[in-house]
């Protein structure tokens, strides 16, 4: 490991970091560690970059849910999972996942990520073909309930693996 009396200063270091990549607060003190800097100019700097705005938990967590969003179709449990694991506190994650999603139908999410399973689907038997939407959304992260509504829309619709569109 090195250590910060290397030629790059913690501060260096982290806006390299930064350029790279948007990091949250835990991330980027973790890096920083990890690279030999001392704890105390490690905190020092990170709150330093807090006030300045360079660290956002709160923004980072809105965009990392709006850019995943607009590729694919996500529910709430599947960002509340990968936002915890970038160390970003509970309290922030459910605050942020809950006003994002209040503007986000997630039935109609649910509904959609679906299509994808039914259209690769083909001639599978409903009741497997059932088995597998409900695996694969729950893997998306959508909650039970949600779950449970798409695949009875699925099932009013008959044995045929045609989609209604709802939205």
């Amino acid at each position: 490991m090195s250590s910060d009396s290397h030629a790059k200063s913690p501060r260096q270091t982290a806006l390299k970091l930064l350029a790279a990549r948007s990091l949250s607060f835990a991330e980027l003190r973790d890096k920083l560690l990890q690279r030999g800097f001392a704890q105390p100019k490690v905190q020092s700097l990170l709150n330093d970059f807090g006030k300045l705005g360079y660290l956002d938990d709160e923004k980072l967590c809105e965009n990392f849910i709006l850019l995943r969003l607009e590729r694919k179709p996500y529910g709430q449990n599947w960002f509340r999972v990968r936002l915890r694991r970038r160390g970003i506190d509970r309290e922030t994650v459910e605050r942020v996942v809950e006003r994002v999603y209040q503007r986000i139908d997630e039935y109609q999410l649910a509904y959609r990520a679906a299509e994808e399973v039914v259209r690769r689907a083909g001639d599978m038997a409903p009741e497997r073909l059932l088995g597998r939407l409900a695996r694969f959304l729950k893997n998306r992260g959508f909650n039970d309930a949600i779950i449970a509504k798409v695949l009875h829309d699925r099932l009013a619709q008959g044995s045929g693996a045609e989609y209604v569109d709802v939205g």
